[in-house]
């Protein structure tokens, strides 16, 4: 809040972004080692940090989670996975905590969930990372098709296949009435 700002036709023409960083805030992505990546490509995601008076000054009377939050040079490491477009626009793809790991990718399920909830035969979605011998984790899609007519998996595949990294795409769809949900 109050870190990024876009005008309602950027919001239009921009949908899905959080907007463009306000006057004295600065917005970084960097990668794991907490170095700056510049130039981030589409499908690969970065942690986005920020940097501004009006952020905060550390973790209320705990100097161990403050230690942990900001690096030397005042950044605070967000934990949002982000990613910014070639005009400066940033976009919020999921958190750092809620990943799994495929074929030593990250691989960030609300990033798929989105896409999947845009597909007409799918009113909810939630997906999960699951052990796999070959990969270490592969996608679980769990879905809740939005009639009593039930999408194939091979029919959600296509519908993801132009929309997200092939290595993205739920190995297995398991139709449900309602997703698996926690707090």
């Amino acid at each position: 809040m109050n870190c990024f700002s876009m005008s309602p036709d950027e919001a239009i023409r921009r949908q899905g972004s959080i907007g463009k960083p306000t006057m004295f805030t600065q917005a970084r992505l960097v990668d794991g080692e907490g170095k700056e990546v510049p130039e981030v490509p589409k499908d690969q995601l970065r942690e986005l940090c920020l940097r501004a008076r009006h952020v905060c000054k550390g973790c209320w009377n705990n100097p161990t989670a403050t230690a942990a939050a900001f690096d030397r040079d005042g950044w605070l490491h967000t934990g949002d996975m982000a990613r910014c477009d070639d005009e400066g626009f940033f976009y919020i793809v999921g958190r750092s905590k809620d990943m799994f790991i495929s074929g030593s990718v990250n691989v960030y399920p609300v990033e798929i969930e989105a896409e999947l909830l845009r597909c007409p035969a799918v009113r909810d979605a939630a997906v999960i990372g699951a052990s796999d011998p070959k990969w270490g984790e592969v996608g679980v899609a769990f879905v809740v098709p939005s009639s009593s007519t039930i999408p194939s998996a091979d029919e959600l595949r296509n519908f993801l296949a132009d929309k997200i990294a092939r290595y993205k795409l739920p190995r297995d769809f398991i139709f449900v009435d309602a997703p698996p949900c926690t707090a």
